[in-house]
């Protein structure tokens, strides 16, 4: 850090110092002053161009023609059929740490069509360039006579006192004060919007979630439903099948009565069978009373009467009737 303001006692204030401070007030490019003739040009003769006292700024660094002064400057005469653009520039030069701005001309390049504009060296004096343009006029030549001269330069009409009043300083910082709050207005409408949009979206697939959950329970009810109809089909098969089990059980049952019942009708149709097919008296037997006779038919008449007795009772628990082996019914 240096002090440039102050006293020292050396010699201490340099040119880019003051390049340094012209930058901050007025500003980073090339202008002319608002003071004496602003560098009017005036055409002596077709050769001879003057330019009048003035001030200017490139890019930090003062220079000026004093007033009452001027420079003039040699312009090459035209060709016939041919057109030409010139320019007269201030030239920006250091060389070997010697620095100095002249007034000069830039010769541009004949043309039988439309002539181009010369080109020139640039850079930032600030930052230590050897060379820097600043444009001032371009003059253009058709064929051997000076058509119209046109000024390149920007003239800084504003006065320090102007340019940092109160009220414009208010009105720049009130002008950035709005432009932030309406960006960022923009920015927070945009968040919004977003915000809106996602929740919308949001309620969209909750929605869409409660109608898939909806969905599922429809059909886990419905599957439930077949397996309750499943479970009833089966349960009543399954009664069914224990019904048949048991009428086959109760008929297998009832066989095997019946299979005892005609074993018993059968052993007691065989005794009676063979009862009544005894002869009535042996040969042997002889017979001579009542009581000889009773003693041969009482045997045989109990033997009929115990036979019948146990038809009887085999009819009682088959429930059936008693067959006579002669073809009528015995009992019912």
């Amino acid at each position: 850090m240096k002090i440039v303001t102050g006293k020292t006692g050396v010699n201490h204030v340099t040119a880019d110092d003051d390049r340094a401070l012209n930058l901050g007030i007025i500003g980073k490019d090339n202008y002319v002053l608002p003071v004496g003739d602003m560098f009017r040009l005036t055409m002596v003769d077709v050769n001879t161009a003057r330019v009048s006292c003035g001030d200017l700024v490139m890019k930090g660094c003062h220079a000026r023609i004093p007033a009452g002064d001027y420079d003039d400057l040699m312009i090459d005469s035209g060709s016939q059929g041919y057109n030409r653009k010139d320019l007269i520039v201030a030239k920006y030069k250091k060389d070997t740490g010697i620095e100095n701005v002249t007034l000069e001309v830039i010769k541009g390049t004949p043309s039988a069509g439309t002539a181009e504009t010369p080109e020139y060296p640039t850079g930032s004096i600030y930052w230590g360039a050897a060379e820097d343009t600043f444009p001032l006029y371009e003059i253009n030549i058709n064929g051997i006579n000076i058509g119209t001269v046109k000024p390149l330069f920007e003239i800084l009409y504003s006065r320090l006192s102007s340019v940092y009043t109160k009220a414009e300083t208010d009105d720049h910082i009130k002008n950035a004060v709005d432009k932030e709050t309406q960006a960022r207005t923009s920015a927070i409408d945009g968040v919004k919007s977003d915000i809106s949009s996602l929740s919308e979206k949001d309620t969209e697939l909750s929605q869409g979630i409660d109608d898939n959950k909806n969905k599922l329970n429809a059909v886990n009810a419905d599957i439930e439903s077949v397996n309750a109809s499943v479970k009833n089909l089966s349960d009543k098969h399954t009664n069914d099948i224990n019904n048949v089990n048991e009428r086959i059980s109760t008929v297998a049952t009832d066989v095997l009565k019946l299979q005892n019942v005609d074993n018993k009708y059968s052993a007691e149709f065989t005794n009676i069978a063979g009862v009544m097919s005894l002869p009535l008296l042996p040969d042997e037997t002889k017979v001579s009373t009542i009581a000889d006779v009773r003693k041969v038919l009482d045997p045989l008449v109990a033997s009929l009467h115990d036979g019948f007795i146990n038809l009887a009772k085999i009819k009682i628990e088959s429930g059936g009737s008693i067959i006579n082996p002669g073809g009528g019914m015995i009992g019912s």
